[in-house]
């Protein structure tokens, strides 16, 4: 009886530890990105998941980046010009996996694109910016959009791939 209360005291006290770095490491990453904020004069809401090194990380000032933005840059780069708006649930991917339809996929078959957001721009909520993407001055993007190819300026996209839907 008493190993077995020693055992549980044990797992116990190893789940307390073990929750208490979780929460430690989660507060080091909001202020780094509150830090990131400040520094940029720009607002990224820190339920942000960055995941990268905040220096391959650019966002022009006056730029918003709503909660839950999911911004993938490891090996690539995400710059975002001034006075941007990203809505809600946003991801920026800048890697994907190359598919040949031969191969099973693997990490070594992993590729890296930067992707480039001019000034002005508005991205709409659940937005999927993929590997490689420019997006022009004042664009903007319709929410649950797929973004698969270029945009220029003075558009507006929408849908699943996205497509222009006219021009400002």
């Amino acid at each position: 009886m008493q190993k077995k209360r020693k055992k549980n005291m044990f797992l116990f006290i190893r789940f307390i530890l073990l929750n208490i770095r979780m929460y430690a490491l989660s507060f080091l990453k909001k202020y780094e990105i509150f830090k990131y904020s400040i520094v940029n004069n720009c607002s990224v809401d820190l339920n942000s998941n960055l995941t990268g090194s905040l220096s391959r990380l650019k966002v022009g000032e006056g730029t918003v980046i709503n909660g839950n933005a999911n911004f993938r840059f490891k090996h690539g780069e995400i710059e975002i010009g001034r006075n941007c708006l990203i809505a809600n649930n946003v991801s920026i991917v800048c890697h994907s996996y190359t598919i040949d339809g031969v191969k099973q996929i693997s990490p070594n078959e992993m590729y890296f694109k930067n992707v480039t957001i001019g000034d002005y721009v508005w991205i709409g909520g659940g937005v999927v910016v993929l590997p490689g993407i420019v997006i022009g001055d004042n664009a903007i993007i319709g929410a649950s959009s797929l973004v698969t190819k270029d945009i220029p300026s003075n558009e507006v996209w929408g849908g699943v791939p996205a497509k222009l839907l006219y021009k400002r």
